[in-house]
């Protein structure tokens, strides 16, 4: 799936960014294919934009304290194997007495923290 300007205007935060994580990668590695093959003039400011996107995604998703809050965002925003994955195989996943609930929810915090604020508190553990 391509993402259109609009996507662009919202990819100023952390949330929509890690909605957005997969689409980015397929179409980084799509425009890259396409050069490889001189298919088709690729606009290399938009490249730059996606990577710009899935570094900050990285640097976010590492500052973050708790192993298990990070392999939770992994496993439901990033990791390709977990593509429509619910909260509950998630928890089962990570395990060390999460729930659903209170994963989602811990995980929620961190990223408005990090929306509202440029530096997160990224020490929220169970």
């Amino acid at each position: 799936m391509m993402m259109t300007k609009r996507d662009d205007l919202e990819l100023n935060n952390i949330r929509q960014l890690l909605i957005n994580y997969r689409d980015m990668q397929a179409e980084v590695n799509d425009a890259y294919q396409k050069i490889n093959q001189d298919d088709s003039p690729i606009s290399f400011d938009r490249i730059e934009e996606l990577e710009s996107g899935i570094e900050r995604v990285n640097k976010f998703v590492n500052s973050i304290y708790s192993y298990n809050l990070k392999k939770a965002i992994r496993i439901y925003y990033i990791d390709e194997r977990y593509q429509k994955i619910s909260w509950e195989q998630v928890a089962d996943l990570v395990g060390g007495g999460w729930t659903s609930y209170a994963l989602k929810a811990a995980i929620q915090r961190i990223i408005k923290k990090s929306d509202t604020h440029d530096t997160v508190d990224t020490h929220d553990t169970q």
